[in-house]
C-alpha cells in the first residue's frame, strides 16, 4: 500500500490502479487519495472512462481536489462516468464540482452519481442552472437519492426541465429521500412523465402523440409522498417507480 504520508504513489502506478486491469474498485484514504488528485495531470487524466471514489468520507477538500484536478485535464474526451456516492460532500463542494465540470470539455459523460452525501437544495439548484443552460446534456443516469435536499431542489429540477428541456436523454433519475415534496411539485412531476404533444409524420402529415420530456426515462425515484399521481404516470409510461421505505407503496 501507499503510505501518502511519506510520498505520492508512482504515476505510472496511479495510471494502472486507477484506469487499467478492468478488476474491482480500489478504495483510498482521504490522504491517499489527495495523493493521488495531485497527479490526476500526470497520468493522463483525459484518458479515464470513469473517476470512481465511493465511501471513502471524502469531504469537500477532496472533492475541491478532484475538481481541480478535473480542471488541469482542459479536455475530457473519454470520461463517461463521475461515481462519489456515500461521501461527505456538501454542497459547497458539488458547486465547485458542477462549476468545473461546466468548464471542461468533457462530450460523453453519461452518468454523474453522488447519492448518500450531504447536497442541499443550493447545490441541487448550481446544477440545474447549469442544466438550464444545455450543459449535461448527454447524461443518461443521475443518482442524488438521499442527500440533504428537498422541495424546492426537485422543483428547480422540474423547472429547468418544463422551460428548457434539460435533460433530453435521461434514462435514470434518482431523487429519493426522506424529506416530502409538495403537492404543487409531485403535480409538477406528474405532467412531465404524462406530457404528450402532436407529432406530424412528415409522410404521412397525419398527427401521432410523442413524449415531449424524458422519451428515455426508465427508473425514477422521488422525495417522500410522491402520491399516487406520479406512480399512475409512471405505470402509464412503463417507468420502473423506486419506492424508498417512506415513500408512497402501490
Amino acid at each position: 500500500s501507499w503510505d501518502c504520508f511519506a510520498f505520492a504513489p508512482p504515476a505510472e502506478e496511479v495510471k494502472k490502479t486507477l484506469f487499467g486491469g478492468g478488476g474491482p474498485p480500489v478504495y483510498f484514504q482521504p490522504e491517499q487519495a489527495r495523493a493521488i488528485f495531485s497527479l490526476l495531470p500526470q497520468v493522463q487524466l483525459p484518458d479515464a472512462k470513469s473517476l470512481t471514489y465511493r465511501d471513502q468520507m471524502f469531504s469537500d477538500v477532496d472533492a475541491f481536489l478532484l475538481s481541480e484536478s478535473i480542471h488541469s485535464a482542459r479536455s475530457m474526451d473519454a470520461l463517461q462516468s463521475i461515481e462519489l456516492d456515500g461521501n461527505r460532500i456538501t454542497t459547497k463542494g458539488f458547486t465547485h464540482l458542477v462549476t468545473v465540470l461546466e468548464s471542461v470539455e468533457i462530450p460523453n459523460l453519461t452518468t454523474l452519481s453522488l447519492p448518500k452525501n450531504k447536497i442541499d437544495d443550493e447545490g441541487l439548484r448550481t446544477l440545474c442552472v447549469a442544466l438550464s443552460q444545455g450543459k449535461f446534456d448527454k447524461l443518461e443516469v443521475l443518482m442524488l437519492q438521499d442527500n440533504a435536499f428537498g422541495d424546492d431542489g426537485v422543483k428547480w429540477l422540474l423547472e429547468a426541465v418544463q422551460k428548457k428541456g434539460a435533460l433530453p436523454q435521461i434514462r435514470t433519475l434518482l431523487l429519493g429521500g426522506k424529506k416530502s415534496m409538495s403537492q404543487d411539485t409531485t403535480n409538477r412531476l406528474a405532467d412531465i412523465i404524462s406530457a404528450v404533444e402532436p407529432v406530424t409524420t412528415p409522410a404521412y402529415g397525419k398527427a401521432t402523440g410523442a413524449h415531449k420530456y424524458w422519451t428515455s426515462l426508465n427508473k425514477l425515484s422521488v422525495l417522500d409522498h410522491a402520491g399516487t399521481a406520479v406512480a399512475d404516470a409512471c405505470l402509464a409510461r412503463d417507468i420502473d417507480f423506486v419506492h424508498s421505505d417512506h415513500a408512497f407503496q402501490s
